[in-house]
């Protein structure tokens, strides 16, 4: 994976104790999964604190993975090489990115930026 400062979801880490049924369901994609689903998603999760300019994921990664944007700002390049900046509260934030969501090539983190994955499969992505 490319970025830097991975945890998972049992790690110890305070920030994550907030990450629950609610903060999920406001993005798009999770908004009808039930409760059972919602917890194997939040136990397979994977949290990533990243700098300034650090990569997300590039158009070549392998790993299927889906990103959602916690908090921060990022950078997402797409396949007709325009650049789009999404902001945490933003519309655009609640989508899922990745290398395997259709036009999306790359991203980096604009900001400090909290990202929250999922296996892409999982979301059937």
């Amino acid at each position: 994976m490319p970025f830097h400062h991975v945890r998972r979801r049992g790690d110890v880490n305070p920030s994550l104790d907030t990450i629950n049924a609610k903060v999920l369901r406001r993005f798009e994609l999770l908004q009808q999964l039930n409760d059972e689903d919602i917890r194997e998603l939040l136990r397979t999760s994977i949290t990533a604190h990243l700098s300034p300019q650090t990569p997300i994921f590039r158009h070549d990664d392998r790993a299927k993975r889906a990103y959602f944007l916690l908090s921060g700002t990022i950078e997402v390049i797409r396949t007709d090489g325009r650049r789009v900046t999404v902001e945490a509260g933003q519309v655009e934030s609640t989508r899922p990115f990745g290398p395997h969501v259709p036009g999306h090539r790359a991203a980096q983190a604009s900001t400090d930026a909290s990202l929250l994955s999922f296996d892409a499969d999982m979301l059937d992505l």
